[in-house]
């Protein structure tokens, strides 16, 4: 991220974010690599959600992300 991971969301965050996962349908990625693609993708979504305190879809759309978080994180032992 090219913010501070609380601070708001840019639009370069958000283009970095999407590179990456142009580059992610490009390359396989190892269970460590899908860790750390989804903590930065829980990280994003999180910040917009506070960002938008109102917006229930944005906070769903966070705990879906947290979750396939999880779902990595399990599928790569625990790391």
């Amino acid at each position: 991220m090219t913010t501070s991971e609380t601070g708001r969301v840019s639009a370069r965050d958000v283009s970095a974010f999407l590179t990456e996962v142009r580059d992610r349908a490009a390359n396989a990625a190892s269970p460590t690599t899908d860790v750390a693609f989804f903590e930065r993708k829980a990280a994003l979504f999180a910040r917009i959600a506070a960002s938008t305190p109102d917006d229930e879809e944005a906070r769903a759309v966070a705990e879906n992300a947290r979750r396939q978080l999880d779902d990595a994180r399990a599928k790569a032992g625990g790391a």
